[in-house]
């Protein structure tokens, strides 16, 4: 199959977003994992018990669908919040693992091209946002173990300044 230069362009550009779209992902996740870990840490201070091993290790390992169960009740302050990630952990499941395959057809042309690159970039700030909302939900805990979140807010500002600068 011979593809045109215009073709072979969007097909970049579409895998750039992918990319763009599968790190915002992974930035949503590892703020379910911070939230886990510090949710765990308080727990265990408050009830003056000492955890044995790494939180943040423990939670990585977790399947995110167990993650946001487990902050369900914390989570819940924030309406909707807990269907929205559960939402965006099914959508950046499809991404991850049929959406190549499935969308591979859209590439060859121009309009569904483009309006992939759009769905992609929609969902990046979707992921980008609900990466926000937990952060914010784990900040008064962060705040209490003595974690400087001036210091946390600089890194999520470079996290998505990043993200969304890339070329």
């Amino acid at each position: 199959m011979h593809l045109e230069p215009a073709q072979i362009d969007l097909i970049n550009q579409a895998y750039h977003q992918y990319g763009k779209a599968m790190f915002a992902a992974a930035t949503m996740e590892r703020s379910l994992v911070n939230a886990v870990a510090q949710h765990r840490h308080a727990a265990a201070e408050e009830n003056g018990q000492q955890l044995a091993g790494d939180p943040w290790d423990r939670a990585a390992n977790e399947p995110m669908k167990r993650m946001i169960e487990r902050l369900a009740p914390h989570l819940d302050k924030v309406p909707g919040l807990t269907d929205r990630l559960n939402a965006a952990r099914d959508r950046r499941n499809h991404l991850a693992h049929t959406f190549c395959f499935d969308r591979a057809p859209d590439l060859a042309a121009l309009a569904p091209a483009t309006r992939l690159i759009d769905e992609l970039a929609a969902d990046e700030e979707t992921f980008l946002d609900l990466f926000a909302e937990v952060q914010e939900i784990t900040r008064s805990l962060m705040e209490k173990a003595g974690i400087d979140t001036a210091t946390a807010d600089a890194m999520h500002v470079l996290v998505v300044e990043a993200a969304k600068n890339t070329q």
